[in-house]
């Protein structure tokens, strides 16, 4: 079947933060059941706080693991004219907080 007709599906940092979720979603992924989207800040987000809640996983490791993620999925990361960024409109301005404005996927 053309991966083109697979729904696109974006990947939030609540689902990159846990390892076995992580690995469970990307398995479905790579059996081609749909095509997972994430942005850089998703990225970001997930090893920042993923980091700051286990300080025992070293930075470069789990940025290796974003760049496996990349290399296995080379279509995955939005590059976007606009994309997902921090909405500034809300007053209790959150980082982990993010809309999506017009996607390139």
């Amino acid at each position: 079947m053309d991966l083109n007709s697979f729904s696109r599906v974006v990947l939030d940092a609540n689902v990159l933060y846990s390892a076995p979720l992580r690995d469970y979603i990307l398995s479905l992924a790579d059996e081609e059941l749909f095509r997972p989207k994430w942005t850089e800040s998703i990225h970001e987000e997930w090893i920042r706080n993923l980091h700051e809640n286990r300080p025992d996983i070293a930075l470069d490791q789990l940025e290796k693991l974003k760049q496996a993620m990349n290399n296995a999925f080379p279509d995955a990361n939005i590059i976007s004219k606009g994309g997902f960024h921090n909405n500034p409109q809300y007053s209790n301005s959150d980082p982990n907080r993010y809309e999506l404005t017009r996607p390139d996927f």
